[in-house]
């Protein structure tokens, strides 16, 4: 008796034994075969089987039309399979040397297969393997308007004589390793209006498992959604990462570890290098992607056994990404995809790795009491190397020198993300039509700033939205006082993590790295302007909050809005700006009510997060007096903008005025300072008031126009003007109201 020479060879005497099987179950239930006129029906249930289920042995229906096919007797057939059974089980035992793929003897192995489930498996996948037991299949169950064999038909073909298939119901339960594992899927019956019983469903087996039992191992299309092989690279920063990742894993019962880490740092690498020093796979699974399954529970399942089967048959690690896109939806994943990727991977006895960002606290809901690895942010002398040997390659050293040095004091990056921004900026130019010249716009720092900062506001939060003005303080009329404040806050900025990191102040000072500054004074004195000006002078995004959104009426809900709020700033390095502050910092009030709790709880979180906050944070508002005492002593720095003085005001109306404009030669913009005490948003309302109705008249702006718009917008203000005018000034302006 020869070995088996490939798997094929197995697979061929397996379907023949599968023939040998429903045969016999034919000569076992002819009368389920043929009508009362002893004729061949898939229509209805012949008078022949209505006996057996009255008298059980009584009926002999159908034995006729079967001597008239020439089928063989039942103990012929049952001799057939025990001699065929002996013949496949002699051929494997000379298979011992390992050298030949049998790849049912690895499903056997891999899934941890009874000899009865394996048969169970060929069985069901039998008609999809070979037309001519498909044809033989639909006759065998005599319904054609079946196309998968249905769970009792296949324990049918199984049991042995005064066996009934109920007693082999538990191989095709949810709980038994070929559903579990997603090796076979149970399918709704049509003919059931709720759920079907698991007796009577269609047994499905997936084409990537029927391509396995060929010899086909191409995965080509064979992944589940979401789902793609990484190839191991290791390099010189994720080589420490590969050996913790080792450690934690041979600790750890589960099997299943949290890696924390930007994306970028190359925490996908590192497991991947590991993976391959152990003779694995890695298997990456992109969580951002399965939105469109969430809607659907059983499609959530069915996906997750696929995934552990897909890991199993490829010997792979399998790799979660938990993404930042996966916030935009992170409560149904929590809710719909937790649950059953927990179930799935309870029966899974290879490595899980989950990565996510370092403030993802939901992480821990989709990994039952899985061990923690943290990977620190990249340092600047690292980040340093990666920028200038990623713009080395195109611009002289010392230009790549102080672009890296000016980024690195703006931008956290991992290796990764640097790599990958200077990647993007060359795409914009073609290789054949790189000049020097071209190369140092498309790669000078504001280009690079630009193109980062795209980059961190395109997955930005329901609750914040990007801010920006085209203005630099230069452009900001403020008192010098105020820009010699606002040089305290930008110095703090350029030179925090050189005290705090090198010095060593942050050693003693906790919680000292956050930058919190409270811009106060009244509306249209430029807080916002300022606070948008600042930020473009850090060279960072600017977010603003939408207060609107933030607060729900829902307990508990505005705290989890507010922390993803500052998660995603901190991941993005984004400033902050919290407009009209005191609606959300207020003063917490004595407690006479539940509503009273639950506000100063939101209040408390808000103290906490404040705090904890690692980057840079703008408050405004109109009302100081407003302001939590708890909140002004976290605050860093406080900044008045009192209302602007007659010089400043006067300064306001000719800046504010654009240099395109036509406008009288005569205008006196001291007389506009001194005569109105607007603040610079509501002169830049009359300005444009003005022009408008110069626009319309077709004249230039004139003085009479500019002072009549300002009066209009004392008057809609309510401020009181005691001024004296020719009889021409004071006739009412035609502007309307």
């Amino acid at each position: 008796m020869m070995p088996y020479r490939h798997g094929l060879e197995q697979l061929d005497d397996h379907l023949e034994l599968a023939r040998l099987r429903v045969l016999r179950y034919m000569r076992r239930f002819p009368e389920r075969l043929v009508s009362g006129g002893e004729l061949y029906t898939d229509r209805t249930i012949g008078r022949g089987e209505l006996i057996s289920f009255i008298h059980p042995g009584v009926s002999d229906s159908g034995r006729d039309w079967l001597e008239s096919l020439g089928m063989p007797e039942l103990d012929d057939l049952e001799d057939g399979i025990s001699r065929l059974s002996d013949h496949i089980d002699g051929r494997l035992c000379r298979n011992v040397d390992g050298d030949v793929v049998l790849p049912i003897e690895d499903l056997r192995a891999t899934f941890g297969l009874d000899e009865t489930a394996l048969k169970l498996l060929i069985l069901a996948a039998a008609p999809r393997l070979s037309a001519n037991l498909s044809k033989l299949y639909s006759v065998a169950w005599a319904d054609f308007s079946l196309r998968e064999p249905s769970a009792v038909f296949l324990l049918d073909l199984l049991c042995e004589p005064g066996q009934k298939p109920e007693s082999l119901l538990s191989h095709v339960l949810d709980t038994s390793p070929l559903v579990r594992s997603g090796l076979v899927e149970p399918l709704p019956h049509a003919r059931w209006t709720r759920d079907t019983p698991r007796l009577f469903a269609p047994l499905s087996v997936s084409s990537r498992v029927l391509n396995f039992l060929r010899s086909e191992p191409s995965l080509e299309g064979g992944f589940p959604l979401a789902c793609h092989q990484v190839p191991p690279v290791l390099t010189e920063e994720t080589s420490p990462l590969v050996e913790q990742l080792g450690q934690t894993l041979a600790e750890s019962a589960s099997r299943q570890v949290i890696l924390r880490a930007e994306p970028g740092s190359g925490r996908a690498n590192a497991v991947a290098a590991w993976a391959a020093q152990t003779h694995q796979n890695m298997l990456r699974v992109d969580l951002d992607q399965l939105k469109p399954l969430l809607s659907e529970l059983s499609d959530v399942v069915a996906w997750t056994r696929s995934l552990v089967r897909e890991a199993l048959l490829t010997r792979s690690l399998i790799y979660l990404d938990l993404g930042d896109p996966c916030l935009l939806f992170i409560e149904e994943l929590v809710n719909v995809l937790a649950p059953a990727l927990k179930t799935a991977l309870s029966s899974f006895s290879g490595a899980v790795v989950l990565a996510t960002s370092p403030t993802l606290m939901e992480a821990e809901k989709f990994l039952d009491n899985a061990p923690t690895i943290e990977l620190p942010p990249p340092s600047k002398a690292l980040q340093l190397e990666t920028w200038k040997e990623a713009l080395g390659l195109w611009l002289g050293e010392e230009e790549s020198l102080r672009i890296a040095e000016d980024l690195v004091r703006v931008y956290r990056l991992t290796p990764g993300a640097i790599r990958k921004t200077v990647k993007q900026a060359l795409a914009h130019a073609p290789e054949r039509k790189r000049s020097k010249h071209q190369l140092r716009r498309i790669l000078s720092k504001n280009a690079l700033l630009a193109r980062i900062q795209r980059d961190f506001s395109g997955g930005i939060e329901a609750f914040t939205q990007v801010w920006s003005v085209d203005l630099s303080l230069d452009d900001v009329v403020l008192s010098d006082d105020i820009r010699a404040r606002i040089s305290d806050v930008l110095r703090f900025a350029t030179h925090a993590d050189k005290v705090l990191d090198e010095w060593g102040f942050g050693e003693r000072n906790p919680g000292a790295r956050g930058l919190s500054v409270l811009l106060s004074g009244p509306s249209g004195t430029g807080k916002t302007l300022t606070a948008g000006a600042m930020a473009n002078t850090l060279g960072r995004v600017l977010l603003k909050v939408d207060l609107s959104r933030v607060v729900d009426k829902y307990i508990g809900q505005t705290e989890k809005n507010l922390a993803r709020v500052f998660d995603s700033a901190e991941r993005t390095q984004a400033v902050l700006l919290f407009d009209e502050a005191d609606s959300l910092f207020s003063k917490r009030t004595k407690v006479q009510s539940s509503n009273d709790r639950y506000a100063n709880l939101e209040v408390n979180y808000l103290l906490q997060r404040l705090e904890a906050y690692d980057g840079v944070s703008f408050l405004t508002t109109n009302f100081e007096n407003n302001i939590d005492d708890a909140f002004m002593r976290r605050i860093r720095f406080r900044i008045s903008f009192p209302m602007p003085d007659e010089a400043l005001r006067a300064q306001l109306w000719q800046r504010l005025l654009p240099p395109r404009a036509p406008r009288d030669h005569d205008i006196d913009w001291r007389g506009l300072g001194r005569d109105y005490p607007l603040s610079g948003g509501y002169i830049r309302n009359a300005i444009l008031r003005a022009a408008i109705h110069a626009a319309d008249q077709d004249v230039s702006l004139s003085m009479k126009l500019l002072r009549d718009a300002a009066e209009i917008e004392c008057r809609e203000i309510g401020l009181l003007l005691n001024l004296v005018r020719s009889d021409h000034d004071f006739a009412e302006p035609d502007f309307g109201n």
